[in-house]
């Protein structure tokens, strides 16, 4: 008997299906509204926009293909240095700031290179724009002065300062896509409850709800008269 039950056929009926979302369009509406009332409160409190700014340094060629291949590996290799402590400890000491620690500085940068390529970016982001700049600046320059430290080569140089940091995050935009997500989800999962109820329900509609494999026969059928 189990084996049959699972073998029934459920036939779903978009249309029913659409008219009782629509029978329920108010349960629909007050469950949207209390998720965006929700997602109000939760992002209402003041948001500052994320900063971002960037500096690129590159490794030295002499512009031959040899010499481009072996500045990417250079530069590759050394660049996980630029988040070590050491790099950062020099780029707090460059900001002049006793406030400003190593660890504040790791915590905010981010570096992106290709491993066949001779560029190398540094990134900041911080909700202050003028601290997101200057530690850009100085880690870059805290690298290049660790650079040649370690090797006795100038071999990386700074290809471009960071003089103005854009918006990353914008702290308006975020609080919007909150709302707005949060009431659309709720929105389709209300839709889909209501959904889910009409087709698993126990009112059937359909004569062949009431067969398992056609072991039961149907004595009789009541008529449904409109009203």
């Amino acid at each position: 008997m189990e084996n049959e039950i699972m073998d029934k056929v459920i036939q779903i009926d978009l249309i029913r299906c659409m008219k009782a979302v629509l029978a329920k369009w108010w349960i629909v509406v007050l469950c949207s509204f209390v998720a965006f009332v929700g997602a109000y409160l939760y992002s209402y409190p003041a948001r500052n926009n994320v900063y971002k700014a960037s500096t690129t340094l590159y490794s030295v060629t002499d512009g031959s293909y040899e010499s481009t291949v072996s500045a990417a590996y250079f530069l590759s290799t050394y660049a996980d240095v630029i988040t070590s402590r050491k790099v950062t400890e020099k780029a707090a000491s460059l900001l002049g700031d006793n406030s400003i620690t190593w660890q504040d500085i790791q915590n905010v940068i981010q570096v992106n290179y290709s491993s066949d390529s001779t560029i190398v970016e540094i990134s900041a982001y911080s909700l202050d724009e003028d601290f997101a700049v200057k530690v850009a600046n100085g880690v870059a320059n805290a690298f290049i002065s660790e650079i040649s430290s370690m090797t006795g080569r100038n071999s990386v140089q700074l290809l471009d300062s960071a003089y103005s940091a854009s918006v990353f995050k914008n702290a308006s935009f975020e609080k919007f896509k909150i709302r707005c997500l949060a009431t659309l989800a709720v929105m389709v999962i209300t839709i889909m409850i209501i959904v889910l109820r009409e087709i698993f329900g126990s009112k059937l509609y359909y004569i062949d709800d009431l067969r398992l494999e056609d072991d039961m026969e149907i004595i009789g059928i009541i008529p449904n008269h409109e009203k």
